[in-house]
């Protein structure tokens, strides 16, 4: 069997981490689309009256789940935002515009300046969260000096104490130095200021303030206002109602949190804020919390107008999900049978709160990233697809079928890594998503592997999988020359074949393999609709080089080795 032969099935898994493009973005609903404006003590959109379910997403901009402090992967923000959408959500809270105090951050520090490279992930997840009809609620600071900062890092650079953030007026010009960089961003996946984008419905003070006094709120809600006039202003403490939040005039949205929440307390809550004449929404509740009981009382009454579980994780970019340790990780549809009742409970929410016919959610692709073996068997790794409630593996002797199913029933996400029980020999896998109403999804593309063959799936979100690199860039759903001597490297024992997936038009880049690493020879490649094939002699390391001011990108590189402990006879029967 040939490995390097394309499968004639569609590269879906390809062809879903392609570039949010300027050309999409010709179709953004969001540039077209109405602003959330605020009647008295509601919201309405559209001259309709507009509630809401909904989530937080905090590390759309900075992650601190996946080895360490690093930006998310655009799978991952698409992943987790599209998955949001599927559990009928339609607004959801990040704190990816509280980016200062780290060197990754938008505001590394005050000496440093802006890292405008920091905006890269904003501008995909307020891009993306655009074109699926999400609305965006955007703190500004934090409370607490978490990964991504606080307001800690304005008071921090004069020595002054955390409380000088609301009094000293040094530290009020730089904080409103930085919502303003923030708020005039020009997205380039977009064409559209972010304080002219519909998808940013609330511009909130910050995380859970606790030092807010009614001159700070008024002298900032006089800037907001003057940056930022079609979106809203939101404010907040951590738990209880703040009197100068309920006073300021300039504040639209009075944002409570809940750990846990009740309804009796919610109610009253957002009775007390309505009575201000503001809108209530309930920022942050413990989604363990969420029950039927709980969402049906709150969806009933009219006054609260929206609420937000903490906190949605989406799919981890080889297999399974991204793990959190707060106690509030949520994943679609549940890891166990409580979470999978308080999803149930939140979509059920979503649905009467906001009950006019949304778009229907189409599935994704899912991705296999892996085909490993174990005694001799194959062992298959996928990357999940938002919305799926479970996955079909399945297997065929040839790249167009027949496929049967290779197991009973629907394996889900954390049943992943699969070992297949039948003894391998030449086949091909795909892993086909299936949604909670029993329908099929788009197939992953078809992976071919021989029986004494490992397989890697890379879909260069980022530069992890890869041995060496020099100038290029990963990110936007593709790997691309960021300089001259641009070049990228995997190593392997016993590399057999590779085949690797460009987009672009213009030189492509040339494959080069090696023995030991450091003496390199140009490989003979074929070249079919867009990919790059190569089949060598158990090599250990492989590499493609650009070519100077070449411009295609790499969207995924398949690698086939041989099985480093290969099974050549059945196991000796037990003593």
């Amino acid at each position: 069997m040939d490995l390097t032969r394309r499968s004639a099935l569609v590269l879906g898994a390809a062809a879903a981490a392609a570039a949010f493009t300027p050309a999409a973005a010709a179709a953004h609903p969001a540039t077209g689309a109405a602003f959330v404006t605020r009647d008295g003590t509601r919201l309405r959109l559209g001259g309709r009256p507009f509630r809401f379910a909904g989530t937080n997403i905090y590390w759309l901009g900075l992650d601190e789940n996946v080895g360490g402090v690093a930006y998310p992967t655009s799978f991952r923000i698409r992943d987790a935002l599209d998955t949001a959408r599927a559990m009928g959500f339609t607004v959801v809270r990040s704190h990816m515009t509280a980016s200062t105090g780290n060197a990754l951050s938008i505001l590394p520090s005050k000496d440093t300046g802006f890292n405008d490279a920091a905006f890269a992930t904003v501008d995909l997840a307020v891009a993306h969260a655009g074109s699926i009809g999400l609305r965006l609620i955007l703190p500004l600071t934090d409370e607490w000096s978490y990964y991504h900062g606080g307001h800690r890092d304005f008071t921090a650079p004069y020595g002054l104490p955390p409380e000088a953030f609301y009094t000293d007026p040094r530290v009020v010009a730089d904080y409103q130095a930085y919502v303003s960089h923030v708020m005039h961003r020009v997205n380039p996946l977009t064409g559209v200021a972010y304080n002219q984008d519909p998808t940013v419905m609330a511009w909130e003070f910050g995380n859970e303030l606790e030092g807010m006094t009614l001159d700070w709120l008024n002298a900032n809600a006089a800037r907001f206002r003057q940056w930022a006039p079609r979106q809203l202003i939101a404010a907040g403490r951590r738990f209880d109602l703040d009197p100068d939040t309920l006073a300021a005039p300039g504040v639209d949205l009075v944002d409570v949190h809940y750990y846990p929440p009740t309804a009796a307390r919610v109610r009253a809550d957002a009775a007390a804020v309505t009575a201000a004449g503001k809108v209530y929404i309930g920022g942050e509740y413990a989604s363990t919390a969420a029950t039927a009981d709980l969402l049906t009382a709150l969806a009933a009454d009219p006054d609260v107008t929206g609420m937000l579980s903490w906190s949605l994780f989406g799919h981890h970019d080889r297999n399974g999900f991204v793990a959190h340790d707060d106690g509030f990780t949520m994943h679609y549809p549940g890891d166990d049978a409580r979470m999978r009742a308080a999803v149930d409970a939140q979509i059920a929410f979503a649905a009467a709160m906001a009950p006019a016919p949304a778009r229907r959610f189409t599935l994704g692709a899912p991705l296999v990233t892996e085909l490993a073996k174990r005694g001799g068997l194959n062992v298959l790794r996928w990357r999940g697809a938002a919305g799926a409630a479970g996955y079909r593996v399945e297997r065929a002797r040839h790249e167009r079928g027949p496929w049967t199913a290779a197991h009973e029933g629907l394996l889900t996400d954390r049943d992943t890594p699969w070992t297949d029980p039948v003894p391998p020999g030449d086949v091909w896998y795909r892993v086909v998503p299936v949604d909670r109403s029993g329908r099929a999804g788009t197939p992953s593309s078809a992976v071919p592997a021989g029986a004494s063959d490992v397989v890697l799936v890379d879909p260069v979100e980022d530069l992890t999988l890869t041995s060496a690199h020099t100038a290029v860039a990963a990110g936007s759903g593709a790997l691309r020359p960021s300089g001259p001597g641009a070049s990228v490297t995997w190593s392997r024992p016993a590399i057999r074949a590779a085949r690797f997936d460009l987009t672009g038009s213009g030189r492509r880049p040339a494959v080069e393999v090696s023995a030991d690493g450091v003496t390199w020879r140009s490989a003979r490649t074929r070249v079919s609709r867009g990919t790059l094939s190569v089949t060598t002699v158990d090599t250990g390391h492989v590499r493609l080089v650009w070519p100077p001011a070449a411009t295609t990108g790499l969207v995924l590189a398949t690698l086939w080795s041989a099985d480093p402990a290969p099974v050549h006879a059945h196991p000796p029967p037990p003593g």
